[in-house]
């Protein structure tokens, strides 16, 4: 399931500055940031599944509305986040990460990807993500 998942939304995964989805792109591609990719082999694959999600809430919403735009708040921001972090948590689990890894998304409240704190998750936060 977790599997099928990450090959069916991401397409690529690439070596970059920051962590994000680029869900867009056909393929969708995910690019990793050093501190992401080299953390631990449990950490990078749980990234993996948490930017699968975004992918997948991106597709779906494609789906449900052919030829409209989708908009932002349809795969990410505060709430998108935390619904990510929650699946990140239970592959987190499966694939056997340390607990200090799930004790750490256990605090997460989605907020993180608002790394300048003005109330929104955009290109300035991405641009300015340490992952």
């Amino acid at each position: 399931m977790h599997l099928k998942k990450i090959q069916t939304y991401v397409g690529i995964i690439e070596q970059g500055e920051h962590s994000g989805m680029w869900a867009w792109e056909i393929p969708p591609r995910y690019e990793v940031g050093n501190v992401t990719a080299f953390y631990s082999v449990t950490w990078y694959a749980s990234t993996i599944a948490h930017d699968a999600t975004h992918s997948e809430l991106y597709a779906q919403y494609q789906l449900a509305h052919p030829g409209e735009p989708v908009p932002e708040d349809a795969y990410g921001g505060v709430e998108i986040e935390r619904f990510c972090i929650g699946y990140q948590v239970e592959v987190a689990k499966r694939i056997g990460a340390p607990q200090s890894e799930i004790d750490y998304l256990s605090t997460l409240d989605g907020t993180h990807c608002d790394v300048d704190d003005d109330g929104d998750c955009d290109w300035d936060d991405y641009q300015n993500r340490d992952w």
